[in-house]
């Protein structure tokens, strides 16, 4: 797993949050997959995918900052959002569903046409949950 350059980061379509009451007894376990220390506080996930399909992730330790973001503005409006570097300083390619080799019970229909219309199968797509999951 590596890290990318920001301009790869075209637009953030997701989120998710990773911490010991999110995760349970896996949050230690998730930390080390993703290469993350276990704080206290967790981490954020802003999920992207640039013009290609190419998936990566915006990671921050600023748990707090990211549920105020996604409140004030929606999961839909994410993609308008400019990412603050300083914000969320480290980048990662893929998603996390990938980075531990599980795939979510949310993205269970990832090789499914996408539901935004693209006609891609999910796995490429931006990140939408194909019908019928």
């Amino acid at each position: 797993m590596g890290t990318e350059n920001r301009e790869d980061q075209v637009k953030p379509v997701e989120y998710s949050i990773a911490t010991r009451d999110t995760l349970g007894d896996n949050y230690e376990y998730f930390c080390v997959v993703a290469d993350l220390v276990a704080t206290e506080g967790g981490w954020g996930f802003l999920h992207c995918v640039n013009d290609d399909g190419q998936r990566s992730t915006a990671v921050t330790n600023d748990v707090p900052y990211l549920e105020l973001l996604v409140a004030a503005n929606g999961i839909k409006s994410l993609s308008g959002l400019e990412i603050p570097e300083d914000k969320f300083p480290i980048a990662r390619y893929g998603w996390p569903d990938e980075w531990v080799g599980i795939v979510s019970p949310k993205q269970q229909g990832r090789n499914k046409r996408c539901s935004c219309g693209s006609g891609k199968k999910y796995k490429q797509c931006h990140g939408e949950h194909a019908p019928g999951t």
